[in-house]
């Protein structure tokens, strides 16, 4: 057999080299993605809790009865009850992937009722939201001169 000095090609080092930089590469946009959707899951979450506390207070003030909004800080879930039709409804919200939810009571009360008619809460609440994927503090205040709600952002 003859042997060709002007043999070309590439050795095992540099292949794995090459392999190596690929996976690396590749790899990065996958942890990108992964963190993009739990900040998107984070979001909707806090997103639909806005809309559920705004159609409880729509609804107290459409149907004349009041609305009612409970944390179970245990279960990590929002129950939110108001009547529709002359029945009561009741929504709940899990919170879950990367945030949870403490209440503050300031006057020592566990539910927060909108009251009919005005929709207006009952007593001074906060609702804390914790993302430890990004290490904020979402706070929702709740206004009882005006009804608001004002969200704040803190970093931990």
């Amino acid at each position: 057999m003859k042997r060709i000095k002007d043999q070309q090609g590439f050795t095992l080092f540099e292949s794995v080299c090459v392999l190596l930089i690929v996976s690396i590469l590749s790899i990065i946009p996958v942890l990108k993605y992964t963190q993009w959707q739990q900040q998107r899951s984070i979001n909707q979450q806090l997103n639909q809790f806005e809309r559920l506390y705004e159609k409880c207070q729509q609804h107290a003030i459409m149907t004349g009865f009041p609305s009612l909004i409970e944390v179970d800080s245990n279960r990590q879930s929002i129950f939110f009850t108001y009547s529709k039709n002359g029945k009561n409804q009741m929504e709940i919200l899990n919170i879950g992937n990367g945030l949870s939810v403490q209440v503050y009571k300031l006057e020592g009360i566990d539910k927060l009722t909108l009251s009919s008619s005005t929709g207006r809460p009952s007593s001074l609440m906060i609702f804390t939201f914790i993302d430890v994927v990004n290490q904020v503090s979402i706070e929702y205040k709740v206004q009882m001169t005006n009804s608001k709600v004002m969200r704040h952002e803190e970093k931990l």
